[in-house]
């Protein structure tokens, strides 16, 4: 579980790239149900150096996201 609260746009995008790169397979990220960190994620894991590690992401209510992860080296 990667929870954003209390962290700002760059501590949030750093967690996401270790867990990304870690071959961790799933994740449940909390982004809160507004603001920018739910925007910043969606878009990370559609348009940035990240997307390729992301198999899919769904949201789970309104503030937190189902994510699914390639297990791959870490590439970055």
């Amino acid at each position: 579980v990667l929870d954003f609260h209390n962290h700002t746009e760059e501590e949030a995008w750093n967690m996401l790239v270790q867990i990304a790169t870690s071959g961790v397979r799933s994740a449940t990220v909390i982004t809160g149900a507004s603001g920018i960190l739910k925007q910043k994620f969606q878009q990370w894991a559609t348009e940035s150096i990240l997307s390729p590690y992301i198999v899919s992401f769904a949201p789970l209510n309104n503030g937190s996201f189902s994510v699914k992860f390639h297990k791959q080296k870490e590439l970055l």
